[in-house]
């Protein structure tokens, strides 16, 4: 699994899914506070990453006015806390995918290749497909990551394999 371009994690699976926040182990006694106010789940590294925001989000003074309003018991933490918070729970889910997969016995990969024009920058997104315990369909991206050209099938295959290394 592969860490985006930008300051956000890129390739999280499913992080609105997470149970057992209390498995992962946050740094600074503050971090995980909104954990079960009125319902919410999901601690702060989670609410931004989910939606994409830059780690710096949380210091600005707006943001965490406008949390505070809405969840008194908010408390702020800083832009490292939160990264280092994020990996940590990049990691678990990273592990989660893992158990998951030992139970499943076929799984079907894809690729998407693109090029984005404003940055000038080629992307291949890896995409696992399988059915689960439950036999639902299960989709997931398991990679994002930077393709330089050429892009031929050589080179194609020896970055889906770094992906699955990783």
């Amino acid at each position: 699994m592969c860490i985006g371009t930008s300051s956000t994690p890129i390739g999280i699976s499913r992080v609105e899914e997470i149970n057992n926040v209390d498995e992962v182990e946050l740094d600074d006694d503050n971090a995980g506070d909104n954990a079960n106010v009125e319902g919410n789940e999901q601690p702060k590294e989670v609410e931004i990453t989910m939606h994409e925001h830059p780690f710096t989000t949380v210091e600005e003074e707006g943001f965490n006015l406008k949390m505070k309003r809405g969840i008194p018991q908010w408390t702020s933490v800083s832009r490292h806390t939160i990264r280092l918070n994020s990996f940590k729970v990049f990691e678990f889910e990273k592990k989660k995918l893992k158990s998951l997969f030992k139970k499943v016995d076929r799984i079907s990969l894809t690729t998407d290749l693109w090029w984005s024009k404003p940055q000038k920058i080629e992307y291949m997104v890896l995409t696992a497909h399988f059915v689960d315990m439950y036999w639902k369909l299960q989709k997931t991206v398991l990679n994002f990551v930077h393709l330089p050209p050429p892009h031929k099938g050589a080179n194609i295959a020896d970055s889906i394999l770094r992906c699955l290394h990783e």
